[in-house]
């Protein structure tokens, strides 16, 4: 499955690339919505290995899906009042006590309540 492949580019092919940060330089992309290749089983397997659960990150629960500071994320609908756009790649620099996130994209901040 994909896991082998992504663990055998963390142990091999990334390592050797001296100066680049996979947090911040690395991007799969994936044509699946469902299944064991998905962009919820990938973002699991991502944010688990980049961004685990740590003293003092906070995190919160928008359905399946955990949300944690420092959280790589794509915009995937139009906002023009913020300013976000489809396709616009974000960092979660917050999360408040009531499930809303403020997100960084491209140095400019977008808050958003998570219903």
């Amino acid at each position: 499955g994909y896991e082998g492949a992504l663990e055998a580019l963390f142990r091999g092919a990334l390592p050797a690339l001296r100066g680049l940060d996979p947090t911040a330089d690395l991007q799969v992309l994936t044509p699946f919505r469902r299944g064991p290749a998905s962009t919820q089983q990938l973002n699991a397997y991502l944010q688990a290995r980049l961004n685990p659960p740590g003293r003092g990150r906070l995190e919160t629960r928008v359905g399946d899906v955990t949300i944690r500071e420092g959280d790589r994320v794509l915009q995937q609908r139009n906002d023009y009042t913020k300013e976000v756009f489809n396709g616009d790649l974000g960092t979660v620099v917050a999360v408040d006590g009531d499930g809303g996130v403020r997100v960084v994209f491209g140095g400019a901040a977008a808050n958003s309540k998570q219903a």
